[in-house]
């Protein structure tokens, strides 16, 4: 007997965020579990929720959605001196609030295999009528529980834990209600107890369509520079290796509040490439995001993605997730990117709606790719009329399918690439410069990206992007 709990969102909106201005959409179990936690007075009220706790991750089931940020100027709560206004010593800050719009008002949560008894049902329906909000305070809400489907669901999409998913969602699991209770005594938010799981929509129920071949990457992560603050374009390798860099100093010498053991280095060779028989799929891949494919593009690196691949070990995988902040709403723990031969340090936030921030932008899938940075070739040429053969076997040696066709360019398709220097298309000073070019690669079938090719692949060189079979 499946248990439901229906929670219709009575302002039409859903009031919550993922750092930064990024509405948080789906909902996450453990927000309105917390919800109901923070109802329980009594002692028989929070054992109904330890039994629900124990009743494993639930199914979700959630309509289509826009979203929004709302922006404005409160009184901060800090308290400085020349202050004015009608808060005498305290001052304005610009606040935003992002906010998802689904097209149907509410969501829901289910739990397929769940059979309470009437005492646990009538505690848990009390305790949702309740709730009186989901996420902020504005976010007015109400709860419902039934110890059945709930009515039809024609207009929702339904997702459900899963070894790879798109959505890292927090769960409730057993010992979340006492972690909770100590979590808020110690004055601790409730994210420093949280628990992630990856949820996807199940197989059967994906859309239909001429179906994609996967790609070696599983999943593919962004983070955002300020508007404003971007990098010239011919630094993009020198970005991406900053992001590597970084990823192993932290995972491998993790801060005292960092949620992850540290990891020795054989363990971190997806990362950084060390050891004999890691296939693609087994490797991570850094990239400087640049923005192109627009009249205006400029080329300029505008952020980081990180492409975690199929084979990843999931104990890295998810010290990954977390580094990147996916399992909390106060933005990654990679916070700042130092990059080294640039000169700079910059702030790192989550996607804030540009497009080339977008994972969807470098993911496809489709059936023709054109390089947005150059690809280094894999082997150096006899001569000139070998390259394409060359990067059509480095297309397979990359773990994408065999290509249907190789056009090799010495200019990118795609408008505002930037053009690297000599200098620009190597990993360390000290390389050889190898020989390069850009290249538009057509498929068979659609393809998952994203699609990077070429000799220094997991550095961001040879990042390509998804081109319409109508031009």
């Amino acid at each position: 007997m499946p248990l439901t709990i229906d929670v219709e969102l009575l302002t039409g909106t859903y009031e919550s965020g993922i750092g930064g201005e990024r509405a948080e959409w789906p909902p996450h179990p453990a927000r309105l579990f917390c919800a109901l936690v923070a109802q329980a007075g009594t002692e028989a009220e929070r054992e109904a929720l330890r039994w629900l706790e124990r009743q494993g991750p639930p199914e979700v089931l959630i309509p289509e959605v826009g979203t929004s940020v709302l922006r404005g100027f409160v009184p901060t709560n800090a308290i400085a001196r020349g202050g004015g206004g009608a808060y005498l010593a305290r001052t304005n800050g610009s606040r935003a609030w992002p906010r998802a719009h689904p097209a149907v008002p509410g969501f829901r949560l289910r739990w397929a295999e769940a059979s309470p008894d009437a005492e646990v049902l009538e505690r848990l329906r009390s305790l949702a009528r309740r709730v009186s909000y989901v996420g902020r305070p504005a976010g007015f809400a109400l709860a419902r529980v039934s110890p059945e489907a709930g009515p039809p669901a024609d207009r929702l999409r339904r997702l459900v834990p899963a070894a790879e998913g798109p959505y890292l969602l927090r769960i409730p699991y057993p010992g979340y209600v006492d972690a909770l209770v100590t979590a808020f005594e110690a004055e601790e938010p409730a994210d420093a107890v949280s628990r992630a799981l990856p949820y996807a929509e199940p197989a059967a129920e994906a859309p239909r369509g001429d179906a994609a071949s996967p790609g070696p990457y599983a999943r593919l992560f962004t983070l955002g520079f300020p508007p404003g603050a971007g990098v010239a374009g011919w630094h993009a390798a020198r970005v991406a290796i900053a992001v590597r860099d970084a990823v192993l100093a932290r995972l491998g010498g993790p801060r005292r509040d960092d949620p992850w053991p540290p990891f020795p280095p054989a363990e971190l060779a997806p990362i950084h490439g060390h050891g004999e028989g890691i296939p693609p799929e087994g490797r991570c891949a850094f990239l400087g995001l640049p923005f192109v494919g627009h009249a205006r593009a400029t080329g300029e690196v505008i952020g980081v993605g990180i492409a975690i691949g199929r084979g990843v070990a999931p104990g890295l995988r998810r010290a990954l997730l977390r580094l990147l902040g996916l399992d909390r709403d106060d933005g990654p723990r990679l916070a700042e990117l130092r990059i080294p031969g640039v000169g700079v340090s910059l702030p790192l936030a989550p996607p804030d709606g540009r497009w080339s921030l977008e994972p969807a932008r470098w993911r496809g899938p489709a059936r023709r790719w054109a390089s947005a940075l150059p690809v280094v070739l894999d082997r150096w040429p006899k001569r000139w009329a070998d390259a394409p053969a060359i990067l059509a076997e480095g297309v397979r040696l990359a773990g994408y399918p065999e290509p249907e066709e190789v056009e090799v360019r010495r200019g990118s398709a795609v408008a505002g690439a930037p053009v690297l220097r000599p200098g620009d298309r190597k990993r360390r000073p000290t390389d050889p410069d190898r020989p390069w070019a850009h290249v538009e690669v057509s498929f068979p079938r659609p393809v998952e990206g994203p699609v990077l090719l070429g000799h220094l692949r997991f550095a961001g060189l040879g990042l390509c992007v998804p081109v319409r079979d109508d031009g």
